[in-house]
């Protein structure tokens, strides 16, 4: 028995069914060219939804890393630098000629004697320190001497600015003399915690007055990145120990 398709040449045809053979064999009816039309288009707009929705979740990853890194670069220059808060080898105070002695403080009009702590709140922090070993503060000529932490909030607002000027929200800046230098955004809450010799958190109202008793600083950052479902909120704690006061 033959199972195979038979072919019928088109001689072979009768002059009946002769042009129905013809016809089936010369290319795809209407009908089957506009459903693989239909397929394809399904086919491509569900990749194209697929792609984008890739790209979107590749965006939203890379603007978490991206955060997460500047959170954490933040955190070691902050540690670092105020880990050596009062640090002189020759002078327990910091003189200078161009300040007499004298350092201005956002806060407050006009200056007020130089120390190794000039003003903190649970936002800011403004130190200095002898990073030259020279013995001296010349704020024109020692770079990183005196140095001034803060973090604006969602309001984009800094705490004493006169100038009332709007700041990027969410954001740590530092401030050597210069201006507020962005240090990193995306952080939605930064807070210090202050603590004295017998590590008693030392009350907020009371932080100016017993500035020069601080001997731990206990640091929170919060960061979020990303949107909706890939919305990423992360949190730092770190202790900070002021060797060089008291």
């Amino acid at each position: 028995r033959y199972r195979g398709e038979m072919k019928i040449p088109m001689e072979t045809c009768p002059v009946s069914i002769r042009t129905r053979c013809s016809t089936r064999s010369t290319g795809f009816t209407l009908i089957e060219v506009m459903i693989a039309s239909v397929i394809m288009v399904v086919v491509l707009t569900a990749f194209y939804q697929l792609l984008t929705f890739f790209s979107r979740d590749y965006e939203s990853q890379l603007a978490i890393a991206e955060t997460h890194q500047q959170s954490h670069v933040a955190l070691s220059l902050f540690r670092n630098e105020v880990q050596n808060t009062g640090l002189s080898t020759t002078t327990a105070t910091f003189l200078g000629p161009q300040t007499n002695g004298r350092v201005p403080v956002a806060c407050q009009r006009g200056q007020r004697n130089a120390e190794p702590i000039m003003e903190v709140s649970e936002t800011v922090f403004h130190f200095m320190v002898d990073v030259d070993s020279s013995g001296t503060f010349n704020k024109n000529n020692d770079n990183n001497e005196d140095v001034r932490y803060e973090w604006v909030g969602k309001s984009g607002r800094a705490l004493c600015d006169k100038q009332n000027n709007t700041r990027g929200p969410n954001t740590l800046y530092r401030d050597t003399g210069g201006g507020l230098q962005e240090v990193a955004s995306g952080i939605t809450n930064f807070k210090l915690r202050y603590f004295d010799e017998g590590d008693v958190l030392i009350p907020e109202n009371a932080l100016m007055d017993k500035r020069n008793q601080i001997q731990k600083i206990v640091l929170t950052i919060k960061s979020s990145s990303g949107q909706n479902l890939n919305r990423k909120d992360s949190e730092w704690n770190t202790e900070i120990y002021l060797k060089n006061i008291g």
